[in-house]
């Protein structure tokens, strides 16, 4: 027997009925069980009263969720162990020399910018609003994720790009290997994100994009984030401020940082790690 189940929600593997039986099923037999929440308790469709009184700790990658949680939940939960833990990018930061860079800029558009979109390409991402950033005449866009024609939404955009004005201009690579994406972001000029309901720092791919030090555009919720932060080499626009978007991009493009690599895994690994032993330590008593 384990001495701790750790379970995340949501996810895209498992849905119905047993991911919300499942913590209680699991305490009721005397294991411990750790939960993360990836999303706010009120937005998720995977979580329920169910995952509140069976969870012994709390994991969350939202700074803010605590303070959103019902009042209810609050109060159950006030006991229990509780870590923000923030996600880490699933792309690593790639170093290439300048023949690497020639080579992939050659590949995908030889005398033009190149803008990237990265991530799974679902109607929360807002991918037809890079349509209205992008300029085609002097950039080329490059979508890394996979386009099915038999998603309603993907079809959307295999639409778009079939338009006279977009094609020769997109390069849409499918699914690739975490590295071939790094190398694909460390030969580009930007990164964007036009998320309709904004990002934030729970987003793998927005932290994939500052670690690469290229420059990125974000949309955020948050007002007081808007504008240009310098030592991220980020710039935020407000998620109703689409427009100003193709402005900035041709202000900022072709700037770059110094990667960063000083947030991992590891660390990551290293928190859930004090975690458990603190909440084994506790039943031990």
């Amino acid at each position: 027997m384990p001495d701790v189940v750790h379970i995340q929600y949501p996810t895209n593997e498992y849905n119905g009925l047993l991911p919300r039986l499942l913590p209680i099923i699991l305490k009721a037999i005397g294991l411990t069980v750790v939960q993360t929440w990836h999303e706010h308790y009120k937005s998720c469709g995977s979580i329920g009263w169910q995952n509140v009184i069976a969870c012994d700790g709390l994991i969350y990658v939202r700074p803010d969720l605590p303070a959103l949680l019902p009042n209810w939940v609050k109060c159950w939960l006030k006991s229990q162990f509780q870590a923000y833990i923030p996600n880490v990018a699933t792309i690593p930061v790639t170093t290439l020399n300048e023949n690497q860079i020639h080579l992939i800029r050659n590949r995908l558009s030889a005398s033009k910018r190149i803008v990237c979109f990265f991530g799974f390409a679902n109607e929360n991402k807002g991918l037809e609003n890079l349509f209205n950033i992008v300029n085609p005449e002097t950039q080329h866009l490059v979508l890394i994720c996979d386009l099915d024609i038999r998603n309603l939404y993907q079809e959307k955009i295999l639409n778009i790009i079939k338009q006279e004005k977009w094609v020769n201009h997109v390069t849409v690579t499918g699914f690739l290997p975490s590295q071939e994406v790094g190398e694909i972001l460390a030969a580009s000029d930007a990164i964007i994100f036009p998320f309709p309901d904004g990002t934030g720092v729970w987003n793998t791919s927005l932290k994939a994009a500052e670690n690469s030090g290229v420059f990125t555009i974000a949309t955020t919720k948050q007002s007081e984030l808007s504008g240009y932060q310098i030592d991220r080499n980020i710039y935020y626009c407000t998620c109703d401020d689409i427009n100003s978007m193709g402005e900035v991009l041709d202000h900022y493009i072709g700037n770059r940082i110094t990667p960063n690599t000083s947030y991992s895994w590891e660390d990551v690994s290293r928190s859930h790690y004090q975690l458990y032993q603190k909440l084994l330590n506790q039943h031990k008593k």
